[in-house]
């Protein structure tokens, strides 16, 4: 991505060969790509749709850092 948008910004590039192609993913076997699409679905999309099924946000645990909205802006600043 930086070499593309160097490249779009008429920029020099630092490596010049960096629009060849990549060599290809080595081959997985089937079992294994179905052993990880299983771990990704309990660790993600499990959770994900149990949050949904009971009505529940991702956040409805997390409270504010701070409890009460404070005023801020150039004048709240410390002097440097």
């Amino acid at each position: 991505m930086a070499q593309e948008a160097l490249s779009a910004l008429a920029q020099p590039v630092s490596d010049p060969d960096w629009r060849a192609p990549l060599d290809p993913a080595p081959a997985v076997a089937r079992r294994e790509q179905v052993a990880e699409t299983a771990r990704w679905a309990r660790a993600y999309a499990a959770p994900w749709v149990h949050r949904r099924l009971t009505g529940r946000s991702s956040g409805d645990s997390v409270t504010a850092k701070i409890a009460e909205p404070t005023p801020f802006g150039p004048a709240d600043l410390p002097d440097a």
